[in-house]
């Protein structure tokens, strides 16, 4: 039996990533006919790049079932089941080409090589570029969005910093904060059969509400 992704995940995720633009950084307004079909695409499991064996590391003072994911060069934490694994960048983005990514995920269905059949995992990836230009966060969203910008995005306070989530509530969103030294892009997604859809959902949420900027 072929798993493929639901017709509203891959909607939803053409509408979230800012890959549908197709341009480059910070030219990026998606521009009429916004947003293309296709998007997005997710890297194979087996060719995923391993998690990063420094700045990032597991603490040991995450909750009882949790661990904690700690990246010193960027600048944040997060905590994620114990289950599930680290991995460098799952989902292919316009923001994450040149980015430093990281993510955490649960893959509960990985198709054989050459299948059509999609993965069905749940993860949350960050992916964080050094700061090169002077543009504040709104600017950035303004010119990468342009007139999609308002009705694709509201203005939120996450990880205790202005940033911009994508308007449809739940666990897949793109979030963009800004700190200091970096542009940050934060992207969550559910793909799982229907028996493990809201507990894989009420993780994605809960790795989301743990993340947390440090100096």
């Amino acid at each position: 039996m072929e798993h493929r992704v639901p017709v509203w995940l891959a909607c939803l995720l053409a509408i979230q990533l800012s890959a549908c633009s197709g341009r480059t950084e910070p030219q990026l307004s998606p521009g009429p006919g916004y947003p293309p079909t296709g998007g997005y695409s997710y890297l194979n499991e087996a060719t995923a790049p391993p998690p990063a064996a420094s700045p990032t590391a597991d603490a040991p003072t995450a909750r009882p079932g949790m661990a904690r994911l700690l990246d010193t060069q960027v600048g944040y934490t997060l905590e994620y089941p114990a289950e599930w694994q680290i991995r460098g960048q799952v989902l292919a983005t316009e923001f994450a080409e040149g980015a430093s990514c990281e993510s955490v995920q649960i893959v509960d269905f990985q198709p054989p090589e050459g299948s059509l059949a999609a993965v069905l995992h749940s993860f949350v990836q960050i992916c964080a570029r050094p700061l090169q230009n002077s543009l504040t966060l709104d600017e950035f969203m303004g010119q990468t969005y342009g007139q999609a910008l308002s009705s694709a995005f509201e203005v939120v306070e996450f990880a205790g910093a202005h940033a911009y989530r994508t308007v449809k509530e739940g666990a897949n969103a793109t979030i963009f904060l800004q700190t200091k030294g970096h542009r940050i892009q934060v992207v969550s997604a559910v793909s799982a059969d229907k028996d493990m859809e809201i507990l894989r959902s009420a993780q994605v949420t809960a790795v989301l509400d743990s993340i947390n900027l440090i100096p």
